[in-house]
């Protein structure tokens, strides 16, 4: 899933370039740093966390900012839509921030559902739905460049959990070889790096999978 996301959202510079091929560029990468040892891994995934902290932080100020000087042309909203519409996080009392809390464990789980209520979306443009939000609040909020930066951050994220996702998919069926639960050619294509070859190339080629996904729908 994190393949195909990648795909999508490196669509917003490359819209000619069919999603799949760039979700296969993609893998293409995370097999490079997955071929390097654990330490080189643990390196990548320490610069990738950082820029995603970095961006959480950018992106609450300027969340912060939008509510009280609002978008460009508009009042600012304040804290109005804390209470005020329905499925607002204090409009019910405590039985409303629980829910909330409850969608916002879908959210921070991948779940991205399509809709065409126009009500939903920041464009009328139903197209959006393959960017980002981070992407279009920041554009609506008339920052053009920093959308380009936001989306190269989401990019980021969404790699970085592909990449982790590799490490302990193929090392799970490592540790599962030599517990003999699973054929011991796993245990035993690992080179004197601790690379295992055999456990990659399995999980690499059921992560290409993605891509039909995406040629299908």
């Amino acid at each position: 899933s994190e393949l195909a996301a990648a795909g999508i959202i490196a669509s917003f510079w490359l819209p000619w370039v069919p999603p799949a091929l760039l979700s296969f560029l993609l893998l293409l990468g995370l097999v490079a740093v997955n071929a390097r040892d654990v330490r080189q891994f643990g390196e990548t995934e320490y610069w990738l966390a950082l820029i995603k902290v970095a961006a959480v932080v950018l992106f609450l100020c300027v969340g912060a900012a939008v509510d009280v000087l609002g978008f460009p042309g508009e009042r600012p909203l304040g804290l109005e839509y804390w209470w005020s519409v329905p499925g607002a996080p204090f409009k019910d009392g405590l039985r409303g921030v629980v829910s909330v809390i409850a969608i916002a464990f879908f959210g921070f789980g991948g779940t991205v559902i399509r809709n065409d209520d126009p009500n939903l979306s920041l464009s009328a443009q139903n197209d959006d739905v393959s960017i980002a939000p981070f992407t279009l609040i920041l554009r609506r909020a008339g920052l053009g460049p920093a959308t380009h930066v936001m989306n190269a951050v989401i990019l980021s994220a969404v790699a970085s959990a592909a990449n982790s996702a590799l490490y302990a998919a193929s090392r799970t069926l490592v540790a599962l070889a030599a517990r003999g639960q699973a054929p011991r050619i796993f245990a035993a294509g690992v080179d004197v790096r601790g690379v295992p070859w055999a456990a990659i190339a399995v999980t690499v080629a059921v992560a290409s999978l993605a891509g039909l996904g995406i040629v299908w729908g």
